[in-house]
């Protein structure tokens, strides 16, 4: 809900995300920011573990940058298996009312 640029420093996909409306959020339970709010969000692959974190900046309602704790996501390494969706199935016929069902 905002715009975003990506770009790679080196070994890490940085995303600078600005022009946020007014539908969104921060973290929980929601903090309100403003329309001058800025995110630096950082992506770095390390084998199978991928590294995030994120800065916000918003100078009318921060003092100053927000630093979210980096996390630390183990990417799967094991093969989807798919599953086929069931063929439709008509199971509301009885509760359907037409001229040609009557």
């Amino acid at each position: 809900m905002g715009d975003s640029v990506g770009k790679w420093e080196g070994d890490t996909f940085v995303v600078d995300v600005t022009g946020f409306n007014d539908e969104t959020w921060i973290a929980w339970p929601g903090y309100f920011h403003t329309n001058k709010m800025r995110v630096i969000e950082r992506l770095r692959r390390e084998g199978n573990l991928l590294h995030y974190q994120a800065t916000v900046e918003d100078p009318d309602v921060l003092v100053q940058p927000w630093v979210m704790d980096e996390r630390i996501l183990r990417l799967n390494t094991q093969p989807m298996v798919q599953i086929e969706d069931p063929p439709c199935v008509e199971s509301d016929g009885a509760n359907l009312y037409t001229k040609e069902r009557g």
